[in-house]
């Protein structure tokens, strides 16, 4: 796990990365002390940010967050009508929230705080401060895939530092780049990006940013196989974080070393330290770091053997992950239904506005009772005229508000990469058929072999590119009453009613020749350069329910995790091969033993 850190003002502890205000505190100071915006409401608000520092330091994001939260509306309310309010401590407070929102899961709204941010010091001219949020507003761009706009907000950012100069600045940044570095799998320039800025921290005498690199370099030690070196770089940074007090950044670091552990065979330690990680992470309610932490053990306990245990911590990282997509739906719905009612609200103002500005002049100019006469005719029929305007207007927003609505029911139920099915599409499927509790059909469990080498030699915008072109040719070789559904990350399910065993086994079969008879051609990396062709295989996992002899009755979910342990059969055969589930004895569904 990788950890971006900032500082916060000149007497305030040092925090993790959404705190960055000491930088820009001090290459602004020129700007010397604005005015108060009302005593009372600013005085509410520096209490609220310094509770949110507080539980920033400590780890806890549920506090971070309502203390931010309430910063944030007292900074607005107090400096709403006022030119000279100090930003410093509101771009303060988007960065506290961005990064708690992060933690939680909600990139979108913590992308929206860091462009807040990054607006805030460029009204106010200061580099620093905007080449701060744009490294933050990079790094949330990559975690929600958006590689253009990364590339883009990381080169400003770039730009900027070198105009700056300070070692500072460009050790914070380098936080950003290790991270990015890290996700596009180029692991020997994150390693120098984390070394580099681990220097700089040391030469500016800052342990907190010291920290912060000790972390990024222990994680990437990891992706690149070297536990033992990972361990030492690990221990160094609790060794030094345990005299500041910054939780956030110790579990990190006991995160990694576990996970190097693992690495080094010393399962025990490693699973009893992963038991009170979890537990602190949801307490904290961080749950993107509680997810973060099942996928990357269930990976490591995979490479050394340990496939149970892999197999328990990916089944808790999908059920989570379900759970925060369902948490960041809800949030985009809420937000679109709050800005709609926003604006539809001040559309009927100013006409309200303008149509009793019109009345009140037509009275004021009014000379005789004649003209009065006429005027109130004329304003009749205005009013008239702009009532049926206004209903005419409310019956286009609300048409138009039930199309949004019909738009992101149908996004909820499709994979926005390849466009195919998602889990809650497939559920759909299932509960239209009266499946859910008596599922009666084929499943086919379909995984991409070695996938994560893909990403790590080639980069994730390869993996985008192997992803799309798998469920290309799945498409092509399912019927055309199959569903075909993105399961998650590099694996697919395809659910064939009315089949009977041969027919999936021979369906399985086609699966293996179409994805791995011809290799996916990756797109040239640069202008001139030859496009690179890559062997891609899967492993099938399969079974037609219910079972023989017993026929029990199972639940979808049931005939699913059956599907997925003869997945996990052909990933142990060797990969590039299919296993079925034939039979399966059991006086119920929970004693259901299967033979493949």
């Amino acid at each position: 796990m990788t950890l971006c850190q900032a500082r916060v003002g000149r007497r305030l502890r040092r925090t993790a990365w959404a705190a960055v205000a000491c930088a820009v505190v001090g290459l602004a100071a020129a700007q010397g002390p604005t005015p108060a915006a009302p005593e009372a409401t600013l005085a509410a608000a520096d209490a609220a940010l310094a509770r949110a520092r507080q539980a920033d330091v400590q780890g806890d994001t549920t506090a971070a967050l309502d203390a931010a939260r309430r910063a944030l509306d007292g900074y607005q309310g107090a400096c709403a009508a006022r030119s000279d309010c100090d930003w410093r401590p509101l771009w303060e407070t988007r960065l506290l929230l961005a990064r708690h929102d992060l933690r939680r899961g909600l990139n979108s709204a913590a992308l929206e705080h860091a462009q807040a941010a990054a607006e805030l010091a460029r009204k106010a001219g200061d580099t620093a401060g905007q080449a701060l949020a744009l490294a933050v507003g990079a790094d949330l761009s990559g975690l929600q895939g958006d590689g253009a706009e990364e590339q883009r907000l990381l080169a400003q950012a770039l730009r900027m530092v070198r105009l700056d100069g300070g070692a500072e600045l460009r050790a914070r940044i380098a936080l950003y780049d290790t991270k990015i570095l890290r996700r596009r799998g180029d692991l020997g320039g994150a390693r120098r990006s984390a070394e580099a800025g681990l220097a700089l921290a040391r030469q500016v005498g800052d342990r907190d940013l010291v920290a912060g690199h000790l972390v990024n370099l222990s994680d990437v030690l990891v992706a690149d196989g070297r536990p033992r070196e990972a361990l030492q770089a690990a221990e160094q940074g609790l060794a030094l974080t345990r005299t500041l007090g910054n939780g956030r950044t110790e579990r990190t670091l006991i995160h990694n070393a576990a996970l190097a552990r693992v690495g080094l065979g010393q399962v025990p330690q490693a699973l009893q330290v992963l038991d009170s990680l979890l537990a602190a992470y949801r307490a904290a309610g961080a749950s993107a770091d509680e997810a973060i932490a099942l996928r990357e053990f269930a990976e490591a306990f995979a490479d050394v053997g340990q496939l149970p245990v892999a197999l328990s911590l990916y089944h808790r990282e999908r059920e989570l992950a379900a759970r925060m997509m369902a948490a960041n739906r809800d949030a985009a719905l809420a937000e679109l239904r709050q800005r709609y009612d926003h604006e539809a609200q001040q559309r009927r103002l100013d006409q309200l506005t303008g149509e009793s500005r019109l009345m009140s002049a037509q009275i004021d100019n009014r000379a005789a009772m004649q003209k009065v006469w006429a005027a109130g005719a004329v304003v009749l029929l205005m009013a008239v005229v702009l009532l049926g305007l206004m209903l005419r207007r409310v019956r286009d927003l609300n048409r138009r508000l039930e199309h949004s609505q019909a738009f992101l029911r149908a996004l909820s139920h499709r994979d926005p990469l390849t466009g195919l099915n998602n889990r809650r599409g497939l559920h759909d499927a299932a509960a239209a058929r009266g499946l859910d509790a008596h599922f009666e059909g084929a499943l086919l469990l379909v995984d991409i072999d070695h996938f994560k080498r893909i990403n790590d030699g080639h980069g994730h915008a390869a993996g985008d590119v192997v992803l799309v072109e798998v469920a290309r040719r799945l498409a092509e070789v399912v019927r055309g009453d199959d569903v075909l559904v993105r399961w998650g990350g590099e694996e697919f399910l395809i659910f064939l009613p009315g089949v009977d065993a041969e027919h999936a086994e021979t369906l399985a079969e086609r699966v293996l020749q179409a994805v791995g008879d011809t290799p996916v051609v990756l797109p040239a990396a640069r202008p001139g350069s030859v496009p690179v062709a890559l062997r891609v295989t899967a492993s099938v996992g399969y079974g037609c329910f219910p079972l023989p002899p017993a026929r029990l009755a199972l639940t979808l979910e049931r005939a699913i995790n059956l599907a997925d342990m003869a997945l996990y059969t052909a990933k142990n055969r060797g990969r590039n091969c299919a296993m079925g589930i034939q039979q399966a004895e059991a006086a119920n569904a929970d004693e259901t033993r299967c033979w493949a």
